[in-house]
């Protein structure tokens, strides 16, 4: 490859080469080699998934609530203590039912953090979920109250269970960011139904 007159490389034809082309391609056939080992592994290892049977049998009387959008949601003012094994998980819930404090005035940018017992925070302090680490970090950037995180995580929800109780609840809470955890078993819960 040549340059031309402006220092820039140039192909066979004459054409400046672009680097964004070589990086897209490269991307894509990264994507591409990802999806197809995930295939290949799933086939040859398959793992199990935990059912809603497992979450049912986890759960407390009165932990849930019925919920029109969402199918079901965390009950307000709720406090409980799962054990599954050697894993203890202590929370409680606010007026929203939000594993969290009470929600109080807007200050800073509000970011609400969907998902399910992953985001809830299975098997973790009530205070260490991801989404208090993440207003930790950001905080540390931007300054202490500069960002509040809500933890809307529910133990059994795949992706349509946060988007409806998204828009449940949305109005209420005012997010400026929202952000989804996403896990694998999220997609075999919602489209498979285990």
């Amino acid at each position: 490859m040549a340059d031309d007159r402006r220092g820039k490389p140039v192909d066979r034809a004459g054409r400046a080469s672009s680097g964004s082309g070589t990086l897209a391609l490269l991307i894509a056939s990264s994507v591409l080699s990802l999806l197809a080992a995930e295939a290949i592994v799933c086939i040859l290892c398959p793992q199990p998934l935990p059912s809603q049977s497992f979450v049912r049998m986890v759960d407390r009387p009165g932990m849930y609530a019925n919920d029109r959008q969402a199918g079901y949601r965390l009950s307000p003012r709720f406090s409980g203590r799962l054990v599954v094994g050697e894993r203890v998980t202590v929370f409680s819930t606010n007026a929203l039912g939000l594993r969290d404090a009470e929600l109080g005035r807007k200050s800073g940018v509000r970011v609400a953090a969907f998902g399910d017992s992953v985001t809830w925070g299975w098997s973790v302090a009530q205070g260490q979920e991801w989404s208090a680490e993440v207003r930790k970090r950001l905080e540390a950037e931007r300054g202490a109250g500069s960002v509040q995180t809500l933890n809307r995580g529910v133990p059994g929800y795949g992706t349509e269970s946060a988007l409806g109780l998204l828009e449940a609840i949305g109005g209420e809470i005012q997010p400026d960011v929202v952000l989804l955890g996403f896990f694998p078993n999220d997609f075999v819960r919602q489209h498979l139904r285990a």
